[in-house]
């Protein structure tokens, strides 16, 4: 919050709304941003804490999709190498690349359709790919 906003808050009386004039709202909008003090050495951004963004939390049904239909394209490109004659290891490190490249290209997609490019959805496909390399490698054999 800038020094005018704070004053032009500080100066409305108690329970009144808060109603700047057209005046004091433009010098709100037009004052420029405060640096933000920062220790010698380092820079702000390394003292602030990490944007979390509302719009593409952590955890919901999203997540869950990423992870499924990662573990999902580790599972189908393992059985259709081992069934084209790969052995289980050479049809796993396929089908681990490729499920890896679809997640990739599907952020891709979604940033060139306007959308943002999630490092939190590729964290929940790599999650998926992991949980279906430990499976379908447990199912070669070993």
């Amino acid at each position: 919050m800038s020094i005018v906003a704070l004053l032009l808050l500080l100066g409305t009386p108690p329970g009144a709304p808060f109603q700047a004039t057209f005046a004091e709202a433009a010098l709100v909008r037009s004052a420029p941003p405060t640096p933000a003090p920062s220790a010698p050495g380092l820079s702000a951004p390394a003292l602030s804490a990490p944007a979390q963004d509302p719009a593409d939390p952590w955890f919901g049904q999203d997540k869950v999709r990423h992870a499924l239909h990662s573990y999902a394209a580790v599972a189908f490109g393992h059985a259709m190498g081992t069934a084209a004659g790969l052995e289980a290891d050479a049809a796993l490190g396929g089908a681990i690349v490729v499920a890896a490249a679809l997640g990739v290209a599907k952020e891709v997609v979604d940033r060139r359709r306007g959308g943002r490019f999630s490092v939190r959805d590729l964290v929940w496909d790599a999650l998926g790919i992991g949980v279906g390399a430990l499976v379908m490698g447990g199912a070669g054999g070993r």
